[in-house]
């Protein structure tokens, strides 16, 4: 039985690999000006002292609302975005100055790309933009989620760069993997 569970789940991770991996090569030209567009959009809103939720799906589909702070929260998660998405998005949210930013970013990177290297590329980027661009922002990097078995050891790999980005730039490392962690991976 758990063999048989095991071969399910690798053609399930397969079949997200060969159906999200074609949208990175359209992603610049055909996703990412509406992302950009509301990216802009949202920097517009004058308030100080915001709080920025930005990432993915995981950040768009959650309602920040009922956090307990003082500071507005605004939600800039883009669904099937990857790390290239939002380095597009980031100069009119970085603009602003916010107070903080927490990013989870780079589940969708796992399936598109099979070489991560410019997904390390972009996520170093974009935190090497907050730290020029706005450096009294505190920065939140948050781990990628355990998605698929197969797809562990790469979650693994992206949370060790995240992690040492997080060191290396004074940023706070969040470490969520371990919360969602099951016994398949």
């Amino acid at each position: 039985m758990a063999a048989d569970k095991r071969k399910y789940m690798l053609v399930i991770g397969m079949l997200m690999l060969f159906l999200i991996a074609p949208m990175a090569l359209l992603w610049p030209t055909v996703f990412g000006p509406a992302l950009n567009a509301k990216g802009e959009s949202l920097a517009m809103r004058d308030t100080e002292d915001v709080i920025i939720m930005l990432g993915d799906s995981l950040t768009d589909w959650t309602e920040w609302d009922d956090l307990p702070t003082d500071s507005p929260v605004e939600n800039h998660g883009v669904a099937g975005e990857p790390t290239g998405g939002v380095l597009l998005r980031l100069p009119p949210i970085l603009e602003r100055e916010p107070k903080a930013i927490f990013l989870m970013i780079g589940t969708n990177d796992l399936f598109m790309y099979e070489d991560l290297e410019t997904s390390f590329e972009n996520y170093t980027a974009i935190v090497e933009a907050v730290r020029t661009t706005s450096p009294g922002t505190k920065l939140y990097l948050q781990s990628v989620l355990p998605t698929v078995a197969p797809m562990k050891a790469r979650v693994v790999a992206f949370n060790e760069h995240i992690r040492a980005l997080a060191t290396e730039h004074g940023a706070r490392y969040l470490d969520l993997f371990p919360l969602y962690l099951d016994e398949d991976g």
